[in-house]
């Protein structure tokens, strides 16, 4: 008899154990106008999906929306605010947002009109205690025109501690460029510095924000044939340009900290290599603390992109570096690829008949770089992804921490898993492991979009359907 007991007693917990996936109803959702679909402000009873909608045009729409869904991902109510702005004339950026605390969301719109010759940024806060929005404008300069309205970049920080809005107003080719910066506490909004910069013979290229609440910019000589570029570090009481080797043009650096010290990896071109290898085929680590390169790497990996893709490395027209996470006294480099895979006439505004020819451009393969704490190569892992996804509808892979490891998402296509388990993997693992739902259009996994609630051990994702909704998913008991 209590033999028969601890038997139904392991099997019931089993069964409670089990790991389970709850589907929620589809709602409206059109990955062709909202972009930046995230999730904030979750908790034990609800989750809310941050989007934005910015079409010019006929069918002009620029809104920030929230949607507020209970724990079964049923959709339980829609909060919108449209961008501010200086009348019917205005052109708008979004330029990005994060979440504050628990309670608030914080967006960044750009608007301006060469009508009114201005242009002004502005703060928006959506707080999910009181169901509202706020808003309040942060910065305002003249233009010349809507053509000459100059430049503008807004930056978080790696750690999430400071945002930064950098504003370049137009100036002629021969004119020197002078930049304001305001560096701002992400946490409370207040501003933390502010200072404005002139610079003579450089143009921006690149532009970060390190976790010390400093700017770090490469720019890059003014001249079409410009190949060195500038490291320059802005802090709140001084401007420094820092040592580099001549002629490296860097693509986007990924700034980072260890301990005290800020550093960045990034990778460039070394034309020596020919065509064939691609643009993306070194990679070096550079301490900004020290003003020297620590290691440089000639990335062989991407060599054989055309047997995984069909597609030269060529082709390949940015190396993504999506994630950067530091473990077991080694760096990770998660690397999302994306190439040109021809051309693609798309409407030239929201609404309109008349159509513009575009680059198609669309993910490629995905990788893991591991390296020493020196940023010294010492392992590259080809990633089993889905190749071919569409930006506008979902990356090819996605990157969460459950419980100290990190997990690959690709979706249906090999499901959700450790780079460890590489080797055990094969396409109909995804489908195991996500199973199916009732719904008659399984849709496809929107593969960056994922919360994860240690408490609870649920992991969210979500869907996009081909009748232009989407749905989310609970994972329960994850990991098993």
């Amino acid at each position: 008899m209590k033999y028969s007991t601890l038997i139904f007693l392991l099997v019931f917990s089993s069964v409670l154990l089990a790991q389970k996936n709850n589907y929620g109803d589809k709602f409206p959702f059109n990955p062709e106008s909202e972009k930046d679909a995230q999730f904030v402000l979750t908790d034990n009873y609800n989750t809310y999906l941050f989007s934005h909608v910015n079409d010019h045009g006929m069918q002009s729409q620029h809104e920030v929306i929230l949607r507020k869904f209970d724990q079964k991902n049923a959709l339980v109510d829609t909060f919108s605010f449209e961008f501010p702005g200086m009348g019917a004339s205005t052109l708008y950026n979004f330029l990005g947002m994060y979440q504050r605390n628990e309670n608030e969301v914080v967006a960044y719109t750009h608007g301006y009109t060469g009508k009114m010759d201005k242009m002004e940024v502005h703060e928006i806060i959506f707080n999910k205690t009181t169901s509202s929005f706020s808003e309040r404008l942060i910065f305002t300069h003249p233009i010349e025109s809507n053509s000459k309205s100059g430049d503008i970049a807004f930056r978080v920080s790696e750690n999430g501690q400071f945002a930064a809005l950098v504003y370049t107003p137009y100036s002629k080719r021969k004119e020197p460029n002078k930049s304001m910066i305001m560096v701002f506490n992400t946490a409370s909004g207040d501003e933390v510095w502010k200072k404005d910069v002139v610079f003579n013979d450089t143009n921006e290229k690149h532009v970060a924000v390190t976790n010390s609440g400093n700017i770090l910019w490469v720019r890059i000589e003014k001249g079409f044939k410009a190949e060195t570029n500038q490291i320059i570090e802005v802090t709140a009481t001084e401007t420094r340009q820092l040592a580099f080797p001549e002629k490296t043009a860097l693509f986007e650096p990924k700034v980072f900290s260890i301990g005290s010290q800020d550093y960045f990896m990034a990778f460039y071109e070394d034309k020596s290599f020919g065509v064939q290898v691609g643009k993306f085929n070194r990679l070096l680590m550079y301490s900004i603390t020290d003003e020297k390169v620590l290691n440089d790497n000639k990335i062989e990996a991407l060599t054989q992109y055309k047997s995984l893709t069909g597609f030269s490395p060529s082709e390949i027209t940015n190396v993504k570096i999506s994630e950067l996470i530091i473990a077991d006294n080694s760096i990770n480099l998660i690397l999302e690829t994306m190439y040109k895979a021809g051309t693609v006439n798309k409407p030239m505004f929201a609404g309109s008949s008349a159509t513009i020819e575009q680059d198609l451009i669309k993910y490629g393969v995905g990788y893991v770089l591991q390296t020493d704490m020196a940023g010294k190569v010492i392992n590259a892992t080809t990633l089993k992804t889905s190749v071919g996804m569409l930006p506008e509808i979902s990356n090819s892979l996605g990157i969460i921490n459950v419980q100290g490891d990190f997990y690959i998402n690709t979706g249906w296509y090999y499901g959700l898993y450790k780079p460890s388990q590489l080797n055990d993997l094969n396409d109909e693992y995804g489908r195991q492991l996500f199973g199916y739902s009732t719904l008659s259009d399984y849709g496809v996994f929107v593969n960056q979009l994922m919360h994860y609630s240690p408490d609870s051990r649920i992991l969210k994702l979500a869907r996009y359907h081909s009748d232009k909704t989407m749905s989310l998913m609970d994972m329960s008991n994850f990991p098993k």
